[in-house]
């Protein structure tokens, strides 16, 4: 299941349109709109009102995974994940311009991550 998907979930398991849902989580209704369907990626701050306000899991919202580890191990994790998609941003800024360029890099992240 996909991010989209299982913040779509927690938003029906609660009964919720998207409108109440974004008012609960501080956002609005096209941004959950824009994250259940995948044309937005999540950022941390909205994982971690996710996980203050639901406690819900930002390890379980990026990966469908349950984290075993305790909260400072998660505040890690979630930092980490901040700092690569902050260089991931960059880089893609960078090359906004150079198409060739920009489709080498989504191979290589493609490929990084095991899909082909």
């Amino acid at each position: 299941m996909e991010i989209g998907k299982r913040i779509r979930k927690i938003r029906q398991d609660k009964s919720m349109k998207q409108e109440e849902f974004g008012a609960l989580v501080g956002s609005n209704r096209s941004v959950i709109s824009r994250l259940e369907s995948g044309r937005q990626l999540i950022d941390q701050e909205l994982l971690m009102k996710f996980w203050n306000k639901l406690s819900i899991s930002p390890h379980w919202i990026i990966t469908g995974e349950e984290f075993g580890g305790d909260k400072a191990q998660l505040i890690q994790e979630v930092t980490s994940l901040k700092a690569e998609l902050e260089i991931t941003k960059t880089m893609l800024a960078v090359m906004k311009s150079d198409r060739d360029t920009k489709e080498s890099f989504i191979q290589l992240l493609q490929k990084t991550a095991g899909i082909t």
